[in-house]
């Protein structure tokens, strides 16, 4: 009784069973409050990959778009469940009204993980491509912008030596959607530039500590040589430069400034704080579940794109 008054999609009952018992509560007074049952039957998953919640400084990213998910799923009354990209076969499809997907990944990989599901539920996609335009939702930032916010900021300065430290895009990233491939076009634009390199490696602290001690080593930054400004792709590499620059004793913000990409917590309390291009990735969790939300309502049928325009936070490793 209880699952047919709250219009249970996975109940089997005859139309003439259901009439009866709503009746019977008709009769008997009973209230069916619609919000409340429509808030219970609401479940979705949030598919991530498995190393996304191993080490939160490397993943601050991901577990602030986390925070996000999980706070509006608690504020709207719909439960969420966080499966790792290997459990996604535990998902039980027969018992969920949406999916959301977060993080790059190749488009295999993000077809194989999504498209079943939303041959039965609606989906959000959130990240830097999505190749499910046609059928989901599309959550993600402005990654030209994010660089031109960077580098209008050091040609604002007169820094014109510039480094490029960044992490390997996943393999078939479009062009438009790499940090390194707008860098480049920002050179291009503004002669007075000059890269004096570009380092490309693996995501985390460790590696951004790595490649910054490895480059400095080989090419000494002294008071007349080397980049007066180097610019990374996100927050977690650039911890590590940081950290490698301070072990080489060169002044920061005064002999290199640096900004990266995110807008991650740990960069208000790294040494100096860190400046960087917010890219409101809280509100990008918050933004998806609403999304969510209006298809499962079946408010709207046609898929969107919400972009997130970024902002840069001024902090103390730039000039």
């Amino acid at each position: 009784v209880s699952r047919t008054l709250r219009e249970d999609p996975t109940l089997s009952i005859t139309e003439a069973t259901r009439d009866k018992i709503f009746s019977a509560a008709r009769a008997a007074g009973y209230q069916i409050r619609k919000d409340r049952m429509l808030s219970e039957l609401r479940t979705i998953a949030v598919i991530h990959k498995d190393t996304h919640f191993i080490n939160q400084l490397d993943n601050a990213f991901y577990f602030s778009l986390r925070y996000g998910i999980e706070k509006t799923c608690l504020a709207e009354k719909v439960h969420c469940g966080f499966y790792p990209e290997s459990f996604v076969a535990q998902i039980p499809p027969q018992q969920l009204d949406g999916v959301i997907l977060m993080g790059n990944f190749e488009q295999a990989q993000q077809l194989a993980l999504l498209a079943p599901l939303c041959k039965k539920v609606p989906g959000v996609f959130i990240g830097k491509i999505n190749y499910l335009q046609e059928d989901t939702d599309w959550i993600t930032y402005d990654v030209r912008r994010c660089v031109e916010k960077a580098l209008d900021h050091f040609c604002g300065k007169g820094l014109c030596q510039l480094l490029y430290i960044g992490g390997r895009d996943v393999p078939g990233t479009p062009p438009e959607y790499s940090k390194l491939y707008q860098f480049r076009s920002y050179l291009s634009a503004h002669p007075q530039l000059r890269c004096v390199d570009m380092i490309e490696g693996e995501h985390g602290t460790e590696s951004g500590y790595r490649m910054a001690k490895a480059w400095s080593e080989k090419h000494p930054i002294t008071a007349e040589t080397g980049p007066d400004a180097i610019f990374v792709s996100n927050d977690p590499i650039a911890f590590g430069v940081l950290r490698a620059l301070n072990e080489l004793g060169i002044q920061i913000p005064q002999r290199v400034s640096v900004i990266s990409i995110n807008g991650d917590g740990p960069g208000a309390e790294t040494a100096p704080p860190l400046t960087t291009v917010d890219i409101h990735t809280m509100d990008m969790g918050v933004e998806a579940v609403h999304c969510l939300m209006e298809t499962m309502a079946g408010e709207r049928k046609v898929p969107k794109k919400v972009m997130f325009s970024p902002v840069l936070r001024v902090r103390g490793s730039s000039r």
